[in-house]
């Protein structure tokens, strides 16, 4: 049985709104029919409701009142999400101000329905230049939406519209900024392109864009005061009944991952828009960068503290003397000769023994002439320096390695020689270099200098420190504070070795009076790690997150700046029937995309400008996957926060606001 069949009723419309205490009514009781194969006018001055009918058929408001039935299923009782997936795939706008998005091309641009469907690549390419070559613009398929002219703009929105073979299409002034030869030309394509099962609605202030139309619908006050055929409806089709009508729960079924296609238009829309957010960008990467930088370089100064504690201090035992009454020089000279001091070296374990006594601390320094060459030096600022009496094994017990002259020996101790050994630090400290006959004046007694060696960074009491001979006859007058500090003899020991090291020598020195000495190990390798600036590693965090706090915000302004600026293109997206979850997460995804694009910028600067700095020191870089992890949940995290507040307001945008705006 043939029958024919309507593609829209609607039945005592009515819409209203509230402005202030007033109750206006814009549509009321309005009752409509319309077949499908036909080409419809809605005619009606401004505020006549017309723009109110056409949202309410496009299913972008609804009605206060009344029923509306599309394609034979009842939108009365269908939610926003059913809604918009009803629009989707049976509705579809052409609007006055055309509303492409300038960064596609065509072909992208009449595509975009269709990847919001879920349509196979292919079969998108072939029904876009199906519907291109069928219009006339094959020949600008590709072409960019600033090189068209209005009539090809035009045509490029009806395309995307016809594309997905809507069952009503809905035309908002599709005429209104075209001249008389296009306009005539846009309701000849109309006609021509509005298929059996298709009905085309064309709203207008134009009577006579409305006499091109089949029929024309009058609208005055909210009212439908006059319907007026143009042409025979022998143009309207026949169809038979069957179950080729889809109702929504059923498009539902088959309905495309909104996900996917929204993750591949914020792509998109990354790549295109690139430019702008590149300051975006660098902030961001700034901010990581700071961040790896904390965390790398803290880890590689550790490691470095690590490796010097691994080479030196774990094979370091140092014997302390416990009497309150400190051994005098001659009780010292005779412990070096004594038969348990050198039976410390036989020790399993042992690889040299020193002997050190500070003389005196803070003794004040200064240069002397050359002998001979007056005015070699001009004079330095006075430091403050320790002198140590010490045996000559002390500086490779120390690990410290002779840069510069040579070492005294044990002739120097026996004939009590008024020579010494400095350490570098001391040299720069009084900002002069070493030559053969310097002498320092150590509060007035000259010393001659015969050796620099070089400092060991994890010996900070002895830095820029002054060495003279065990036996040395040195009197210091008023040199400075007179050392209370014990005798201590260094044990060089192999890795490993430091306790038991410790156990005997304590013993071995003294057999009879074992606590007449006490053993001094090395600290655990946990406790030098934790040695680094745990405050000041602090500091440089919190640094870090108050630079990735101003990128997260610059992403912020730049995203809310940015829904200001694309609130057509996302209203045209939601009118097409995006649901608004797709628009949440396309923004997000744009605004992750662009943090995590400034995330691997700053994290690869902070690996070189890592690398760059071990190698200028010859360390080695310990830049962890936690470091890494760190940067990129950060970066990622930034990226999350700051998007989530600009997706909300996109995809809260009112599609009839934004496409009325023109």
């Amino acid at each position: 049985m043939t029958t024919q069949e309507h593609s829209v009723i609607a039945e005592n419309l009515s819409k209203g709104f509230v402005q202030g205490e007033e109750h206006i009514t814009v549509l009321e009781q309005l009752n409509l029919t319309l077949n499908y194969g036909e080409v419809i006018a809605i005619l009606g001055p401004s505020g006549s409701g017309k723009s109110t009918l056409l949202n309410i058929l496009g299913l972008l408001s609804t009605p206060d009142e009344g029923t509306y039935v599309l394609d034979e299923e009842d939108t009365s009782a269908l939610n926003a999400k059913e809604r918009a997936l009803l629009r989707l795939h049976k509705i579809a706008f052409v609007f006055q101000a055309f509303h492409l998005i300038d960064h596609k091309n065509v072909f992208k641009n009449v595509e975009l329905p269709l990847i919001y469907q879920g349509v196979p690549p292919q079969e998108r390419a072939e029904r876009v230049k199906a519907i291109i070559e069928r219009l006339g613009l094959s020949h600008r398929l590709y072409a960019k939406i600033n090189t068209l002219s209005g009539g090809e703009k035009q045509r490029v929105a009806i395309a995307r519209a016809l594309v997905t073979e809507p069952k009503v299409l809905l035309c908002d002034e599709p005429t209104g900024s075209l001249d008389a030869e296009r306009t005539q030309e846009v309701i000849a394509l109309l006609r021509e392109v509005t298929g059996e099962e298709q009905t085309t609605i064309v709203v207008t202030h134009d009577s006579d864009v409305a006499r091109e139309c089949d029929r024309c619908l009058r609208v005055e006050s909210g009212r439908l005061v006059e319907d007026t055929r143009y042409r025979p409806s022998a143009n309207t089709a026949q169809r038979v009944k069957d179950s080729s009508v889809v109702p929504v729960h059923a498009i539902e079924m088959n309905r495309p991952r909104w996900f996917v296609a929204s993750i591949k238009e914020a792509f998109d829309a990354s790549i295109h828009r690139m430019r702008r957010n590149l300051f975006t960008m660098f902030a961001v990467a700034l901010g990581i960068a700071s961040l790896v930088l904390t965390v790398g370089l803290t880890a590689t100064i550790s490691g470095q503290l690590s490796d010097a504690f691994d080479v030196f201090l774990a094979q370091r035992v140092t014997l302390e003397e416990t009497s309150k009454t400190p051994m005098t020089q001659e009780q010292i000279l005779e412990l070096e000769q004594s038969a348990p001091y050198k039976n410390l070296k036989n020790l399993h374990g042992v690889k040299n023994v020193a002997l050190m006594k500070q003389v005196v601390s803070g003794a004040i320094v200064t240069s002397a002439p050359v002998l001979g060459q007056a005015n070699y030096f001009q004079g330095t600022t006075p430091v403050d320096a320790s002198v140590y009496r010490a045996t000559s094994s002390v500086f490779v017990a120390q690990g410290q390695n002779l840069i510069a002259g040579r070492l005294f020996d044990q002739g120097h101790s026996q004939r009590a020689d008024q020579v010494a050994v400095v350490g570098e630090g001391l040299l720069q400290r009084l900002n002069i270099t070493w030559s053969e006959g310097l002498y320092l004046y150590v509060k007035g007694v000259p010393i001659s200098i015969i050796g620099v060696v070089s400092e060991n960074p994890s010996l900070s009491e002895t830095y820029a420190s002054i060495y003279v001979p065990l036996g040395s006859k040195l009197t210091l007058k008023d040199a400075g504070s007179i050392s209370t500090e014990p005798l201590k003899i260094i044990l060089a020991t192999d890795p490993g070795a430091t306790n038991q090291v410790g156990q005997e020598a304590v013993y071995t020195i003294s057999p009879d009076r074992p606590g007449k000495f006490t053993a001094v190990l090395p600290p655990e390798p946990k406790t030098l790690r934790n040695a680094v600036d745990t405050q000041q590693k602090n500091l440089l965090i919190a640094m870090s997150l108050v630079t990735l706090s101003i990128g997260a915000i610059g992403i912020m302004n730049t995203f809310l700046v940015a829904v200001i600026e694309r609130r057509k293109e996302i209203g045209l997206r939601l009118a097409i029937g995006t649901d608004p979850r797709g628009i949440l997460l396309q923004i997000a995804a744009e605004s992750i995309m662009v943090s995590v694009i400034g995330t691997i910028a700053g994290i690869v600067l902070a690996v070189n400008i890592i690398a760059v700095v071990c190698l200028i020191n010859q360390w080695t870089p310990i830049i962890g996957a936690e470091t890494i992890g760190i940067g990129l949940l950060s970066g990622l995290l930034v990226g999350v926060l700051a998007g989530l507040y600009p997706a909300f307001k996109a995809s809260r945008v009112e599609p009839v606001q934004t496409l009325s705006e023109g």
